[in-house]
């Protein structure tokens, strides 16, 4: 007995099956990573937290299948133009996951390290990110780069076709699958629920450089006066501009400031009031929610100056609406007209919607899930 209980106590504790690394994490995300942390046991969340104000919005693991979440202190170096998650390689060391999802940011000095330490130790590691969907003509050092990145992991996942097209056409060939990044509500609007008669506008997202809601703001305004159609913006978001946005605009009645919102029905709600929704700046996963939510999605047409390659998901006049970003100040009033004229929305409004379907079946944490499991 006494033998029995020793061998008991000095059992070590089970690897985790998964490890998944964040640069911060953000609201939107953890419904994902809670999927892939119920297929795959003792699943591990490592992240920097995020500044205050940042937009990222509050993130619980309680509930969820994620077995514990790991802070790692990120530093910056030459002006934020390299960074490091202290501790991820100690946390490699002393957990040895079977498998590490790890986010590919050429920047991230410690991600070269893991890819490192992880092929050392014998992990399978995975490696996903956007591609060179923002390069069309990419540096030699940086198509170098992810020539070594993809090399060093089991897979590298790209969010989009677009993404692993940007790679082949570089002569990047290497194990590149594709997850198609989406986002999957809780609460979608089916496309029947909606008249074609409201007048408002949204915009979602971190209120930040690079949203550009003063360019939105105008064209609403600019939009008001020529259609003679009492019009209303809904801002939902936070960030760093919210305070100097809302001092700015303070006499615009017809503009919603929702602030930081991520319950998806009350974001649903705020929608029902809507027939567009627009990200005038770089935007991202933004296009992906308006188009669950029967909404036609308004962005600027280049591609490869985005955040993230989903804004080519919207195709123009099929399922959505592209302005021009050389001439926005013209051009962004002009769709919002033509969006508000009778019947013009209906068409694209169901198919932005039957894209927002085709892109979470399955969810993109099955989608995750079965190729970690298969490569």
């Amino acid at each position: 007995m006494k033998i029995a209980r020793y061998l008991k106590s000095s059992e070590k504790p089970l690897r985790p099956q998964l490890l998944i690394v964040q640069p911060y994490l953000t609201a939107y995300r953890l419904p994902v990573f809670a999927e892939l942390a119920a297929a795959f046991q003792g699943t591990l969340l490592a992240s920097s937290p995020p500044t205050q104000g940042s937009g990222y919005g509050e993130t619980q693991i309680s509930g969820t299948a994620i077995r514990r979440q790991v802070w790692l202190r990120e530093w910056k170096l030459l002006q934020g133009r390299l960074f490091w998650q202290q501790g991820l390689l100690a946390l490699l060391l002393r957990e040895r996951p079977h498998r590490v999802l790890l986010p590919a940011n050429p920047r991230g000095l410690s991600m070269w390290a893991a890819l490192l330490l992880c092929r050392l130790l014998g992990l399978r590691c995975f490696a996903y990110g956007q591609g060179l969907y923002d390069k069309p003509t990419p540096p030699i050092w940086l198509v170098t780069a992810y020539r070594l990145l993809i090399a060093l992991s089991r897979c590298y996942i790209c969010y989009t076709d677009s993404g692993k097209e940007s790679l082949r056409r570089q002569g990047i060939r290497g194990r590149v699958v594709v997850a198609a990044n989406s986002l999957r509500l809780e609460h979608p609007v089916m496309p029947r629920e909606k008249s074609g008669q409201e007048n408002g506008i949204l915009f979602v997202g971190r209120l930040r450089e690079g949203c550009n809601l003063r360019l939105l703001i105008d064209a609403v305004s600019e939009a008001r006066r020529v259609s003679g159609q009492d019009l209303h913006l809904h801002v939902v978001g936070s960030g760093t501009d919210l305070m100097a946005l809302q001092s700015r605009y303070a006499e615009r009645s017809w503009i919603r400031w929702h602030g930081e919102v991520y319950d998806q029905a009350t974001i649903r709600s705020i929608a029902a009031n809507c027939r567009v929704g627009c990200y005038p700046g770089h935007a991202g996963l933004s296009v992906v929610h308006y188009m669950g939510l029967s909404l036609v999605p308004v962005v600027h047409d280049r591609l490869d100056l985005h955040m993230g390659p989903e804004p080519s998901y919207v195709v123009d006049l099929e399922n959505g609406r592209r302005f021009s970003y050389s001439d926005a100040s013209l051009s962004l009033p002009r769709v919002l007209i033509e969006l508000f004229q009778p019947g013009a929305v209906t068409t694209l409004a169901d198919r932005a919607f039957q894209t927002y379907s085709v892109l979470n079946t399955p969810s993109l944490g099955t989608r995750l899930a079965r190729i970690i499991e298969v490569h």
